[in-house]
């Protein structure tokens, strides 16, 4: 088999609904300095690695970011283009380098993340809110993504270590998973 059966796309369908729960009500209060993980692009993301880049997790990204758009107020399409771009990189990476481990995962959501804090502010700016300095922004996209880069590497080890313990009851076979 070439990733899990159906039944365990209900599990990344729950762990996308939690991730976006999480990430409208708990993460908003914990925010040290306003500064944000995006627990949502993890999660596509995790998903994309344990599942491998296919169709289903481009409609997870795109739901994801619709659903960000819809319950958090954001700019309608903003996340959807985000979420996509963020799978989008994570499949250049993976193929560039041929191979899908934690730092690749870490690496790719930190970029993502920093050039996504870029992208809101960006549009913040255009639609004529008055933002901080430059360099305050740069420091709250950079510490935003190292942020993020770490929720990845924990959020890649629990979801690798429960895929582990299914492998057996899926019936994969060790080194089938990508």
């Amino acid at each position: 088999m070439s990733g899990p059966p159906p039944v365990a796309r209900w599990v990344f369908l729950v762990l996308l609904l939690a991730a976006l729960l999480i990430q409208i009500t708990l993460i908003p209060r914990l925010a040290p300095a306003g500064v944000r993980p995006d627990l949502l692009v993890v999660v596509v993301l995790v998903i994309g690695l344990f599942n491998g880049i296919e169709l289903d997790v481009f409609l997870f990204a795109a739901v994801a970011g619709l659903m960000i758009d819809f319950l958090a107020g954001h700019l309608l399409g903003l996340n959807v283009l985000i979420m996509v771009g963020a799978v989008i990189a994570l499949q250049r990476v993976t193929m560039a380098l041929t191979r899908s481990n934690v730092l690749v995962l870490v690496g790719t959501v930190a970029g993502v993340n920093f050039l996504s804090e870029l992208l809101r502010a960006l549009a913040v700016f255009l639609a004529g809110i008055r933002l901080g300095p430059v360099p305050v922004i740069l420091l709250m996209a950079f510490t935003s993504a190292a942020y993020t880069g770490a929720v990845a590497a924990l959020v890649y080890y629990v979801m690798g270590t429960y895929i582990a313990l299914q492998e057996p009851m899926w019936g994969w076979e060790r080194g089938a998973r990508r």
